[in-house]
């Protein structure tokens, strides 16, 4: 058995008065700042100094970029606004339909106030 020589003793080491235990108190929400608007005035003036440094670096534009249209271009999409138009008429007229359904009514009525002769049977209401 060991005796301990009491002269070897070490002195308690104790931390400091302010030393606290556990993990450490979250810090209290700026309600102050949020309620006078002070985070949106802050990303508001971060986009805004983005914006005016994004124009600064910007290209300008020529003359030639700015144009929305030449002669050729406009009389293209003109003639292409116009032939779609016409093979959307024809293929209308030629759309295939199973020979048991061609003589079906639809459930629902799409003519927006005007009747057909389908529908001519039924009593108007006034």
């Amino acid at each position: 058995m060991r005796l301990r020589d009491p002269l070897r003793q070490r002195a308690i080491m104790l931390p400091d008065e302010d030393f606290t235990y556990g993990m450490p108190n979250r810090p209290s929400t700026p309600v102050k700042a949020v309620v006078n608007g002070y985070y949106g005035d802050a990303a508001e003036q971060r986009i805004t100094e983005r914006y005016e440094l994004m124009r600064a670096q910007a290209k300008p534009l020529s003359y030639a970029d700015a144009r929305n249209h030449t002669k050729a271009s406009h009389m293209l999409s003109q003639h292409v606004r116009s032939t779609a138009l016409l093979e959307t008429m024809r293929s209308s007229q030629t759309l295939f339909k199973m020979n048991r359904f061609k003589n079906v009514e639809p459930r629902t009525n799409t003519h927006n106030g005007r009747r057909s002769a389908s529908f001519a049977y039924l009593p108007k209401i006034h």
